[in-house]
Order: C-alpha cells, then structure tokens, then sequence
C-alpha cells in the first residue's frame, strides 16, 4: 500500500530519496511497506502502487493579494503573509518537511 500527499495514514520509519531530472522527494517508508511523503510530481507516484492522498494545506491569497500557507488539516500554524505565492509555497513545503513528515500521524 501506498499512501501519499500532505497527510496520509501511513507510519513514519526508514526514509529514501528517489531522483529524476534533478528533483528530490523524502519518502518514508514504515515496516509493514506504507509510504509517507510531501506530494510533488517529480518522480510517478502511481508506478509504486496504489495511492491515497489527502490535502494537508491551503495556499491561497487574503484580499490584499497577501499570500499565507494555512496548515491547519495536518495540525499546523498559519504561515505569512507572503508578498508572492511561490515563497508561501516554499514556506508550506519546508514546515510539512520539518514537522510533519517524520512524525507519525495519529490513530
């Protein structure tokens, strides 16, 4: 089983990088074969099995045109504001790397 996205209910465990074309994903994997990773399309996701994915967060502007990061379905701050939406982006990616991803999810 494959699980994948922002949240997902696999277990944190051993962790891999796997490469293509330059872009990295931190994908961990638990002892009974679950994966856990931020979603990113840099390698197929798909070619590993079967896939659950579920939003971890909501990038969107205010009506200011400010950008935040709002990490609340996986427990977390609200990040920003943030004059463009590539560096609230940046900003989500980095604290789901951080302190998400390793951590194991409830349940």
């Amino acid at each position: 089983r494959f699980s994948t996205g922002y949240s997902s209910i696999a277990h944190g465990g051993a962790s891999s990088v796997l490469q293509n074309e330059g872009d990295a994903m931190q994908l961990i994997i638990n002892s009974g074969g679950s994966v856990r990773c931020v979603y990113s399309e840099a390698i197929d996701l798909a070619r590993l099995g079967r896939l659950t994915i579920s939003r971890g967060s909501h990038v969107e502007p205010d009506e200011a045109g400010r950008w935040f990061a709002d990490l609340a379905p996986v427990g977390g701050p609200k990040l920003g504001p943030f004059a463009r939406r590539s560096d609230a982006l940046q900003a989500e990616t980095r604290w789901l790397d951080a302190h998400w991803l390793s951590q194991s999810p409830p349940g």
